[in-house]
């Protein structure tokens, strides 16, 4: 475990010491890292994380900060509202 996990105003490794070779983020807690071993780390909260894995590229990021385009995808939930049993 890394020294500065869980310690109040230090940031945490989600690298896991590879260096990195590109970052985009859009949100605080929606982005994607590319690492020089080519390992990519996405995080994109209140999304699937299916949806995540295998939709979602650094293109994606880059295209939303440097083009302003909105990036949709089709998600499939099986969800009961209102159920009374």
């Amino acid at each position: 475990m890394g020294a500065n996990n869980k310690v109040l105003g230090m940031f945490k490794d989600d690298s896991a010491g590879q260096q990195t070779k590109e970052y985009a983020a859009t949100q605080a807690k929606r982005y994607d890292i590319l690492t020089d071993n080519g390992r990519e780390i996405k995080k994109c909260k209140g999304i699937k994380k299916a949806v995540v894995e295998n939709s979602l590229t650094i293109d994606d990021y880059k295209n939303c900060i440097f083009n302003h385009q909105s990036q949709m995808r089709q998600i499939n939930i099986i969800r009961s509202r209102d159920h009374y049993v």
